[in-house]
């Protein structure tokens, strides 16, 4: 059990006034600034999947990762709910477990999702990954909320 098995079922009521289409306007404008031709993302971290929602409402071809089963359970029945309904793959795996022969545009790791990377080898191991997973002109979007970070 993850610290997310729990978590996951309050997830979206806890958030239920974050503004997921104003950020998502907000990453978009980066995209377009710096990979005009982007066409694929990966949102690493995808949760209950609402920034995935937004980015494919957009017209982008999203694959969701996220090491959270219960996550990824609540992702897929929200896809049915949504019309039309999104074109989203979702992988349950860890960053550091994720393997793929495609490549991506984008690699979008949002809400935080990097901070979880308690420990430097873990977090250069993902850059590595990231680096691995982008296209040649592919960009990598990430926040973090810590002060320091």
């Amino acid at each position: 059990m993850t610290i997310f098995s729990k978590f996951a079922s309050y997830y979206d009521l806890i958030h239920a006034k974050k503004d997921y289409y104003t950020e998502t306007s907000y990453i978009q404008s980066f995209i377009t600034k710096f990979s005009p031709d982007s066409r694929s993302i990966m949102d690493v971290g995808c949760g209950t999947g609402n920034y995935s929602f937004e980015l494919a409402r957009r017209g982008f071809k999203v694959t969701g990762i996220d090491s959270s089963d219960d996550m990824l359970a609540i992702a897929k029945a929200k896809i049915g709910t949504i019309t039309p309904s999104p074109p989203i793959k979702s992988i349950a795996s860890s960053i550091k477990g994720y393997s793929s022969i495609n490549r991506y545009d984008v690699i979008s790791c949002l809400f935080n999702v990097l901070s979880y990377l308690t420990e430097e080898e873990l977090l250069a191991e993902s850059f590595e990954k990231f680096t691995n997973l982008l296209n040649k002109k592919g960009i990598l979007i990430f926040d973090f909320w810590n002060e320091n970070g």
